[in-house]
């Protein structure tokens, strides 16, 4: 493997940028999170006050496309 060395670059170039990656990936990652939060909320909300599905909506196969579709988000759950 070559390693190519460029002209000018310092470590402290490649340690800012890495530090600037790492800040980035974290901001990222909370906003996504509160992004996620905010939809299964939006969800549960949803279910759970409709009368015919209740609290509990995610334990009945009716409320899913097929049983496959069922089986794999309970596994995805339990997991």
């Amino acid at each position: 493997m070559i390693k190519t060395f460029y002209p000018g670059v310092r470590f402290d170039d490649i340690l800012a940028l890495y530090e600037f990656d790492r800040s980035l990936r974290l901001v990222l990652l909370d906003a996504i999170e509160q992004v996620e939060v905010a939809f299964r909320s939006a969800i549960v909300n949803a279910m759970a006050n409709d009368k015919d599905c209740g609290p509990h909506f995610y334990l009945k196969t009716k409320h899913f496309k097929d049983m496959e579709a069922h089986r794999n988000f309970m596994k995805n759950v339990l997991d």
